[in-house]
């Protein structure tokens, strides 16, 4: 799971970075899914995202500042 979290992570930020629009999806049916896509149940789904060409711009998000998720010595 860490590792595919990660693989998941880093194809985000470089198809974003690319300026293709990618979401994460989670709350779906996993039988639903490997019945739809005739994925073998030997292959375990960790996490699906969508990539593609937006039609409009995305809403912009709120980005704290470092200083106020990370600490440094101190909790």
């Amino acid at each position: 799971m860490r590792d595919a979290s990660l693989a998941s992570m880093s194809l985000v930020l470089l198809a974003n970075e690319a300026g293709i629009e990618t979401i994460t999806m989670s709350g779906y049916d996993s039988e639903q899914l490997k019945s739809a896509l005739n994925i073998s149940d030997r292959y375990l789904d960790v996490i699906l995202i969508a990539m593609g060409k937006g039609m409009k711009e995305g809403h912009k998000t709120v980005r704290h500042d470092v200083s106020k998720v990370i600490y440094k010595n101190k909790i």
